[in-house]
C-alpha cells in the first residue's frame, strides 16, 4: 500500500510517503515563482509524489492521499492557498486517487492529544510517538497526517483515546471516499445519543 500525506503551503509544502512499509518525508520548496507559476510548481511536485516512486521514478500510484484541510488565515488575502488546495484535489481526482481531509485541529488532537497544540509541540510529539525527526513544522504535520492515514486504513492501530476519537471524526467526514477506495471502517461507530 502506498499512502501519501500533504501539508500544503505556498512557501514550503510538507509531504510524507509510506511505500513498501518505508516512511519517507520532506519539503517542497518554491524558488522565486509567484502566482500561477508557483501554484503549478507545487501541483506538479505533489502529483509526481502521488504518482511515482521516489527511488526509481517508476509509476507507483498512491492508494490514498491525506491532506490537511484549509484553515483560512488573514494573510492569505488572495486566497492562493485555497487555489492550491483545489488544484491538488483536482489533480488527484483526474488520476482517480482517493483523498481525505483532516482539519488542523483534528490533526493536532491526533498527534498531541490537544486540538490547540503549538507547532513546537507537534514537532516534539511526532518524534515521541512516531520516531521521526521532521526538519520543520510542515514535515511534522505531513508525518502526523501519514500516521493518521495508516491508522484510518487499518495498517496501524490507534494508541490513544484522542487518536480513536479523531479517527472516528475523520472517517465520518470522509466515509464515501474511503469506502469507494475499498477501505473498511476500522474505528468503532460512535454510540447514538438518546
Amino acid at each position: 500500500m502506498k499512502l501519501v500525506a500533504f501539508d500544503l503551503s505556498l512557501a514550503s509544502t510538507g509531504y510524507a510517503i509510506l511505500a513498501d512499509k518505508t516512511v519517507s518525508f520532506g519539503t517542497i520548496k518554491c524558488g522565486k515563482e509567484r502566482g500561477m507559476e508557483r501554484l503549478e510548481a507545487i501541483r506538479k511536485a505533489c502529483a509526481d509524489i502521488a504518482l511515482y516512486s521516489e527511488q526509481n521514478h517508476e509509476h507507483s500510484r498512491a492508494d490514498l492521499v491525506i491532506c490537511e484541510a484549509l484553515a483560512f488565515a488573514a494573510h492569505d488575502l488572495n486566497h492562493e492557498r485555497a487555489g492550491l488546495a483545489t488544484l491538488i484535489r483536482h489533480s488527484l481526482w483526474l488520476e482517480h486517487i482517493p483523498y481525505v481531509l483532516a482539519a488542523p485541529t483534528s490533526l493536532k488532537k491526533f498527534v498531541t492529544g490537544s486540538g490547540k497544540a503549538e507547532k513546537s509541540q507537534m514537532m516534539l510529539a511526532v518524534f515521541q510517538h512516531f520516531k521521526h525527526i521532521p526538519a520543520n513544522d510542515n514535515e511534522a504535520d505531513a508525518i502526523g497526517l501519514l500516521y493518521l492515514g495508516r491508522m484510518l486504513t487499518g495498517e496501524l492501530k490507534p494508541e490513544t483515546k484522542a487518536q480513536q476519537e479523531t479517527l472516528q471524526v475523520i472517517w465520518n467526514s470522509n466515509a464515501e471516499a474511503l469506502q469507494q477506495a475499498g477501505f473498511k471502517q476500522i474505528v468503532a461507530k460512535a454510540k447514538k445519543k438518546k
